[in-house]
Formats: C-alpha cells, structure tokens, sequence
C-alpha cells in the first residue's frame, strides 16, 4: 500500500513573462502495524506486504519456523544479532492473536 503526495512549486519562464508550475510526485509507502503488536509491521514493499519484525526484512513466519524447528531464543538471536528475545516473543504474540478465532457452533437439531 502505497500514498502518493504531489507538490507544486512555481518559477519564472526563460523569458521572465510568465511562471510555470511544476508538479512532483512522491510515492510515500505506507507501513501499518496492529493495536497491539509494535514490533511487528506491514509494509507492501517489504516481503511482499507479509508480517515482518519492525526495522528488519525478517518475516514472523521465519522466526516461528525457526521455533518450530528446535531452535532456541538465544540460538536465533545470536544467529541474528539485529532480533531480540523480544522481537521473538511478539512473534508469537501475534501467531497466537492470529489463530484465535471465535468459535462457532452447530445449530441443535
């Protein structure tokens, strides 16, 4: 997701008779992160829009794959210096946030 800004500014013609407009445009990405999660954003220019820990291109779902994998928190965050205990910890708080779904039951016969 993306925003675009236009901005005009004006300068004299060679000829000094007139003034001519000239547009840029900027396309200003557009990170977003959830109530609740700082650690963890979305940016549609970063791995693809996919969840990513904030500052870095290292998707959530590397780092449960990581876990999942027998890996320990200091084994991940020594093998990358620029995660934290923390950044793996809000990794799971968002995998848990995002499996709980309400329940819905089956109508009584």
């Amino acid at each position: 997701m993306s925003a675009t800004r236009c901005t005009e500014r004006s300068r004299p013609t060679p000829d000094k008779n007139s003034v001519q407009t000239i547009r840029q445009f900027d396309t200003i990405p557009i990170i977003m992160t959830l109530d609740g999660y700082p650690r963890i954003t979305f940016d549609p220019t970063i791995c693809g829009g996919r969840p990513t820990v904030a500052g870095t291109r290292v998707r959530v779902s590397d780092v449960l794959e990581m876990l999942a994998g027998g890996a320990s928190e200091e084994e991940i965050v020594r093998d990358f210096p620029y995660l934290g205990v923390e950044d793996i910890r809000a990794c799971l708080a968002y995998a848990a946030g995002a499996a709980d779904h309400p329940i819905v039951s089956a109508a009584a016969e």
